[in-house]
């Protein structure tokens, strides 16, 4: 009886293996995220009021779909800057673009924060990521801690008001790009917006939504392998405490990447990295052009990666932690 037992419950526990190795994960709704490309002849409450707005449209959308949403939408302000002793960042353009302070910022994503309590369920969840990147001679450690403060502040903010705290999480971003830096650089930015992560008592979460440009597509072992301008692996890891890659690549290159980035991780390490989901660009694209081979759109981008997890049997079980699917464009 015994031995029947367990042969049963072998057969039951080979069926699930089988069944979860073959399973297609539904993909998640696609939300909007932002390039916040602001211009020099705006004033602050122009933001505010398109910052209501289009988290008004958001809370909106999730409200139209059925049951609770979980989802996140990154704010990208562009470039570190610095202002006498004022952090913030340089909104995209040499020309038409302008400094944004970290207090302008702030006030735009409470208000991003608010157009979408006001338009969504009772039920649905929002993750905003405030995001910049590590271009430029201001993305140091000190402003890492700047921006870990303004984070902080907005979410200590959104935890202390009525129908936002139900709704609304606000945490960090970097569109943190191999090309843009040494990976020194990126590592002492996000060393400095750790090392504030826990002056109110808690913790607040960096996603990284970057590229992983020039890393080993195959042949991954516990040695890291070698990336674009000086990078390794483990750097492109060492600035990801959360990733949400850029899998732009119509050919499947960069869910490849980001997968032996992965498998990196777990040879090493024993343990799976966080990566949770994928962020595409078709509407930037659409709106400016100039990406012919990296245009995939949000489905393709989520699949090549789910399908480049699941091609291996150490990955795998990462591809139920991909829960986001995001594509961004730009405000102007």
């Amino acid at each position: 009886m015994k031995r029947c037992s367990v042969t049963l419950a072998m057969a039951i526990f080979a069926g699930l293996l089988v069944a979860a190795v073959s399973a297609v994960q539904a993909k998640p709704p696609v939300t909007t995220s932002w390039y916040v490309y602001v211009t020099d002849d705006e004033t602050g409450q122009t933001l505010y009021d398109w910052a209501y707005g289009m988290g008004y449209k958001a809370g909106r959308k999730d409200l139209s779909l059925p049951g609770a949403q979980y989802s996140l939408i990154v704010l990208d302000f562009g470039q570190p800057s610095k202002r006498g002793a004022v952090y913030g960042t340089w909104s995209f353009s040499k020309k038409y673009g302008r400094f944004v302070s970290t207090t302008v910022i702030k006030n735009a994503v409470k208000m991003f924060a608010r157009g979408y309590a006001s338009g969504s369920d009772t039920e649905s969840f929002v993750t905003i990521a405030v995001g910049t990147n590590n271009y430029g001679p201001h993305a140091t450690y000190a402003h890492g801690e700047a921006w870990a403060q303004m984070v902080m502040d907005i979410e200590s903010w959104a935890r202390a008001t009525p129908g936002i705290k139900s709704a609304v999480s606000v945490n960090g971003a970097s569109d943190i790009e191999v090309d843009y830096s040494s990976p020194q650089v990126a590592r002492s930015w996000v060393n400095g917006f750790m090392s504030s992560n826990y002056r109110n008592g808690y913790s607040i979460s960096l996603y990284n939504y970057g590229d992983a440009a020039g890393c080993p597509q195959r042949g991954t072992t516990r040695i890291p392998g070698n990336c674009n301008n000086g990078w390794t692996q483990q750097d492109v890891l060492d600035v990801s405490p959360i990733a949400l890659p850029q899998i732009y690549a119509t050919s499947g290159a960069n869910a490849r990447q980001w997968q032996q980035i992965a498998l990196y991780h777990i040879l090493r390490y024993g343990s799976d990295p966080e990566i949770w989901g994928t962020l595409s660009q078709r509407r930037a694209c659409a709106q400016r052009g100039g990406c012919s081979g990296t245009d995939n759109t949000p489905s393709q981008a989520w699949s090549q990666l789910w399908d480049s997890l699941n091609s291996n049997k150490k990955t795998m079980w990462m591809r139920d932690n991909m829960t986001f699917s995001t594509d961004i464009k730009w405000r102007k």
